[in-house]
């Protein structure tokens, strides 16, 4: 599944200069020390990279499931927010669509879910098919660029299919952020 960023972005400070001129009300001249402040932003979330592939093999002979995933590329997120203690929630979703280009669709094992995820090494798995799923079972509130890369790497999603054909499949997983405000 491809569903990656191409470029990081960053941001040295959650800063907006604001400049203020003319008069007041009597006609008197703003104090030139007075013309400038700084407005800090009360909040700012974005992600700063998302993996490029999570791959669940190449062995055609291995045609037993469940698949387990290596993950190519990082997941970065940045937050920045007025309140040190403010938690935040990253979540997954597959958005139920693994497919060839020639249109070839690979589907679950009975009484499975195609894809699922699990928090942490030793955690259950839980479907994101179709439902967005937490990365991490308590909230993150760690300011500045997290790598959350240890959330979705090696064995942290499960593929449940023993359908044969073979094919390079690809699908979309949509990545999200809530906070609690």
């Amino acid at each position: 599944m491809n569903q990656g960023a191409k470029h990081e972005s960053t941001i040295t400070a959650p800063y907006n200069t604001v400049s203020v001129s003319g008069t007041r009300s009597d006609d008197k001249a703003i104090p030139a020390d007075s013309s400038s402040t700084s407005l800090q932003r009360k909040d700012l979330d974005y992600f700063v990279r998302v993996p490029e592939v999570i791959d669940f093999g190449h062995n055609p002979r291995m045609f037993d499931s469940p698949f387990y995933n290596t993950t190519s590329g990082r997941l970065k997120f940045s937050h920045y927010s007025a309140s040190s203690s403010k938690q935040y929630y990253l979540q997954v979703k597959y958005n139920q669509d693994l497919r060839t280009s020639a249109g070839a669709r690979l589907l679950p094992d009975s009484g499975n879910s195609l894809i699922e995820y699990r928090p942490n090494d030793v955690g259950l798995y839980q479907s994101i098919d179709g439902t967005s799923s937490n990365l991490t079972t308590d909230g993150l509130t760690t300011q500045g660029i997290s790598d959350l890369t240890s959330y979705v790497s090696d064995k942290h999603f499960r593929l449940n299919s023993n359908d044969k054909p073979l094919g390079n499949y690809s699908g979309t997983m949509t990545w999200t952020y809530s906070n609690s405000l």
